[in-house]
């Protein structure tokens, strides 16, 4: 069912409230598109144009990056958030430097290439928006990158899995040791080893798709 314009006003509200300007929000309402989309659908390929911006109202989005045969997540984006690389290609309509996928059910609003220019022009919190983004970006790519090379293995094995247990707000994380492998840039079999090994410390409990975590 098409959402209302009072109930898309009730969201962008809810998710996006730095958005004060009333001029800003009935063009989002106007001229933007709101949908839904799926897990695990791709809402946009590494090495094509950014045609549409997308502002996550519910869900999560994963931000990929090919390096090879492998593709590494660089970081996820939720609720009142969106893709500071999509941003910065949008603005210098450059090809995306990374691939957009969806990390669960998630709904967005498609924001018009043309309109994350003008914006900027027109609308003092489309600015600050813009701005925080790439501050929490860097934050978090600064984050990846200290793990990457200050942790062991198996601390970024279980710092994956709180990250994804905190997405999906539950304490069984569904996926696959071949999926950690591929998003941590590492081989099949040092993932199942290093599950296995937690396991056995009993920080973890595998299943079928799925690992559980435990509290300690």
């Amino acid at each position: 069912m098409e959402k209302t314009a009072p109930l898309l006003e009730h969201e962008l509200s809810k998710y996006f409230p730095a958005f004060k300007e009333k001029t800003l929000r009935e063009q989002m309402i106007k001229l933007c598109a709101f949908k839904s989309f799926k897990k695990d659908m791709v809402l946009l390929e590494e090495g094509t144009y950014v045609k549409m911006l997308p502002l996550v109202l519910k869900g999560s989005i994963k931000i990929m990056r090919q390096e090879g045969d492998k593709e590494i997540l660089l970081y996820y984006i939720q609720g009142g958030q969106s893709c500071i690389m999509c941003i910065s290609a949008c603005i210098h309509n450059e090809k995306s430097p990374v691939k957009v996928v969806t990390e669960e059910d998630t709904e967005v609003i498609l924001v018009p290439l043309h309109l994350v220019n003008n914006w900027l022009k027109i609308f003092s919190t489309w600015n600050t928006f813009v701005i925080d983004s790439y501050k929490s970006r860097f934050e978090d790519m600064l984050d990846a990158f200290n793990t990457v090379v200050f942790q062991k293995m198996d601390a970024r094995i279980l710092n994956y899995l709180k990250q994804k247990q905190l997405i999906s707000n539950t304490n069984v994380v569904k996926t696959t040791h071949q999926q950690i492998a591929n998003e941590l840039a590492t081989a099949r079999v040092v993932v199942s080893r290093i599950l296995k090994d937690l396991e056995h410390r009993g920080k973890i409990k595998q299943g079928r798709g799925e690992i559980k975590l435990i509290e300690s």
